[in-house]
């Protein structure tokens, strides 16, 4: 009997895990996404992060132990235990080297029972500080207190650099070090077919709530010393628990501050089209009753009414637009959208009818765009009438310039791949009419435009080219008289024409390929109308190495007349240093399109260089993510800028970049942030009521389409200074022209600065024959 309690003993101690065991160890894994990083990847990488096994001496993300990702952002890996475990620690070991894109990670814990449903638990590091070396690689262990239960846990690790490494993950049923755990606290509960989009969302939420806090301190620092239920509900709001998102209670306490400040009500005041509001923008006061906007006959003009309610309850409006051109007047609804790095931007120009409603503590903005006639009166007045809960009166005053005609054709451009991206597919002919009321005339296309042909092995083709692709799409583009065609080509590897040619790159053999693919591509483009002037060949990104110097000969070899698009890149050349790249190529590139903040802000050495050879000079910018960007600093004083340094071009990425699902809505959604500049009613939130469509613009849209119209205006004033004998004149041209634009430029978080200015160059223009 003794000897069957014994046994009975050891069985049920066997089955149980010693509390300092590593739950993990040798379990299985999956992971979001693959695993890419080349010195480190291998076959192993799908039992690496459990085996036990850590990285020994040298470099961290060489070693096979180690398993690696570039540009991740997130990598998602959820381990399965056997059976349901209570755990309360996690750790993970990696490395950091910041002078190398390799950031220490963060990491979020969640738990699961079928592998379906997950939650996110609440956590608290117990590392130690950490102080990183910017130049050496650092190792650390990671320990994150997390009290859960399950049979599979996942590890979110996050990051904002551009790599995360990782040698091995472990779980243990106890946290080292502590009495008790961490009470179970779910933060939320996530589904795993959207668990990386649910992870991005959390972390930006948070960082909105954060705002959201630091915007209530501001404003109730600024008013006299606050007692009762205010101040009781703030001091609840901002001692609530990390993680829960209470905004009902964050705009009651708004609306309160608010009719402190400016009185119990509405109130409607005016700013900037291009500033940045959003629904927690505090209001202007006193109240308007008038506002003042200027455009140009042919043009468009712009202006925003923001409302805001200081009041305890919803508010519901209508509003309408009375005036002799009614039907160049267009009324739209400014709708907030989250970005990713935690930005709630009142972003997307939505039509959705005559009415609005207005939650407790918070401000919508009502958009009003004017399409000037080019025959119209030089002061146009319209009503706007709002009625509802409240009634107001308005008088919007718009002061009508003429147009200019400057010989001067500044070129506007944006990657918009119309066919490829997911966003504007089948829906290429409105985009091309958006495209071209925004002031883009020059067109990208993708390499899936290019002709396609097949080659014997001495180089020459079979048949002919294929235009099929090419026609289709260049069918579709309306908006634009010059074409810059992507080859999409790699110098990162062997064969950087992606075997295109079925040749060795620069042997005699891909030469006459190459040749006859360029010569029966210009017959083709030529018979249907197309000068060889209207055509720009872009056959490397971001390039300017060997190759697209080799490139850059054969082409100017085939045809002197043939231009070339170079953006000049100035990260990895190996012993070439920039400079002398752009001095060997300047004899060959046409358009040179340097980088915004690469070269145009940080490299004058370099700009300089550009600016002096032949050809057109542009400059373009693709900083993300693109929905927090100012409007006005980022989107209309790019052109700006480009005047500044005498530059005749600017364009960005992206038009139409959504990633892969195409909602531009949801900034969440894919690996990295969404860069489109327009929202569709594809997939526009139900709870918008959008009418009209399928294309929605944007106050980054807007910003950028007027900075183009700035600049053919400064470029205009500043032609015409040859014509003007008055030196009081001329000195006030000058100070504009340079002083000005310098002080736009270098204010830019001004955005009423550059209105006021431009009013000023219209109107001395307005003077000048």
């Amino acid at each position: 009997m003794r000897l069957i309690q014994l046994l009975l003993i050891q069985h049920l101690i066997s089955g149980l895990i010693a509390s300092d065991e590593n739950l993990a160890l040798h379990r299985p894994y999956r992971m979001y996404p693959s695993p890419n990083y080349p010195l480190c990847s291998d076959p192993g990488d799908v039992t690496q992060l459990t085996d036990g096994e850590f990285a020994g001496p040298g470099n961290f993300w060489a070693q096979r132990p180690v398993v690696g990702w570039s540009f991740p952002e997130v990598v998602i890996v959820i381990i399965d235990l056997g059976k349901p475990f209570d755990f309360t620690q996690v750790k993970v070991t990696t490395a950091a080297r910041p002078a190398a894109g390799v950031m220490l990670p963060s990491f979020d814990i969640a738990s699961s029972e079928d592998d379906v449903s997950y939650s996110l638990l609440r956590s608290r590091s117990v590392s130690e500080p950490l102080t990183v070396d910017q130049n050496i690689e650092s190792r650390f262990t990671m320990t994150i207190n997390a009290h859960g239960h399950g049979r599979w846990i996942m590890v979110a690790l996050r990051t904002t650099g551009s790599f995360i490494f990782s040698d091995e993950i472990e779980i243990y049923s106890r946290t080292e070090g502590m009495s008790t755990p961490i009470a179970n606290d779910v933060i939320r509960v996530m589904n795993v077919k959207n668990i990386h989009h649910d992870i991005v969302e959390f972390h930006a939420s948070l960082l909105a709530w954060g705002e959201t806090i630091a915007h209530l301190n501001r404003l109730s620092d600024n008013l006299p010393k606050i007692e009762g239920s205010i101040a009781d509900d703030l001091w609840r709001l901002k001692n609530l628990p990390f993680g829960i998102e209470d905004q009902e209670m964050a705009s009651r306490i708004r609306s309160k501050l608010w009719s402190l400040k400016y009185g119990d009500g509405l109130h409607i005041w005016e700013s900037s089209p291009w500033a940045n509001v959003n629904y927690e923008s505090d209001p202007i006061f006193p109240d308007v009753t008038e506002i003042k906007t200027f455009g140009q006959r042919g043009d468009k003009s712009n202006c925003v009414l923001s409302l805001s309610n200081a009041t305890t309850k919803r508010i519901s409006l209508n509003y309408k637009c009375l005036c002799k051109y009614i039907e160049h007047i267009h009324v739209l609804n400014v709708v907030d959208v989250l970005s990713r790095d935690g930005k709630n931007m009142g972003d997307a120009l939505i039509d959705s009818g005559t009415s609005m409603e207005i939650p407790i503590g918070e401000t919508r903005q009502i958009w009003i765009k004017f399409d000037i006639p080019t025959e119209c009166d030089s002061v146009v007045t319209c009503t706007i009438q709002i009625d509802g809960d409240y009634k107001r009166t308005l008088t919007l005053q718009n002061e009508i310039f003429k147009a200019q005609n400057d010989p001067l054709v500044l070129s506007g451009f944006n990657w918009s791949y119309l066919s490829d991206s997911k966003i504007t597919r089948g829906i290429e002919s409105s985009a091309s009419d958006d495209l071209r009321s925004h002031g883009v005339n020059v067109h990208i296309f993708s390499s899936s435009a290019l002709p396609v042909g097949r080659f014997d092995g001495s180089g020459h083709l079979i048949g002919e080219l294929d235009f099929m692709e090419m026609d289709r799409q260049l069918s579709q583009v309306k908006h634009a008289d010059r074409f810059i065609w992507f080859f999409g080509w790699d110098p990162n590897t062997n064969s950087p024409d992606r075997n295109r040619f079925g040749q060795v790159w620069m042997t005699d053999q891909w030469k006459i390929a190459f040749r006859e693919w360029m010569n029966g591509w210009k017959n083709h483009y030529i018979s249907k109308g197309i000068r060889s002037d209207q055509v720009i060949y872009y056959p490397f990104d971001e390039y300017m190495g060997d190759m697209e110097y080799d490139i850059a000969r054969e082409i100017k070899g085939i045809s002197s007349d043939n231009l070339i698009f170079c953006i000049p890149n100035l990260i990895g050349y190996g012993p070439h240093d920039p400079m002398s790249q752009i001095r060997r190529l300047e004899r060959y590139i046409d358009i040179w399109c340097p980088h915004r903040d690469q070269v145009v802000l940080n490299r004058p050495d370099i700009l300089r260089e550009i600016v002096t050879t032949k050809g057109e000079n542009w400059m373009y910018q693709c900083e993300g993510p693109a929905k927090s960007k100012d409007s006005n600093s980022y989107y209309r004083l790019e052109w700006w800028l480009a005047f500044r340094e005498g530059l005749t071009g600017a364009g960005f990425w992206s038009y139409n970049d959504a990633g892969k699902t195409g909602n531009a809505w949801d900034d969440c959604d894919d690996n990295r942030s969404d860069y489109s500049v327009i929202y569709t009613s594809r997939f526009a939130p139900s709870s918008l009521h959008c009418e009209g469509g399928p294309i929605y613009s944007s106050r980054r849209w807007e910003a950028w389409s007027q900075g183009k119209t700035d600049a053919r205006n400064l470029y205009a004033l500043k032609g015409r200074m040859r014509y003007l004998d008055d030196k009081k004149i001329l000195n006030e041209v000058n100070r504009l022209l340079s002083e000005g634009v310098e002080r736009v430029v270098s204010e830019s978080g001004n955005a009423a600065l550059a209105e006021s200015h431009i009013l000023n160059v219209l109107r001395i223009l307005e003077r000048i024959p």
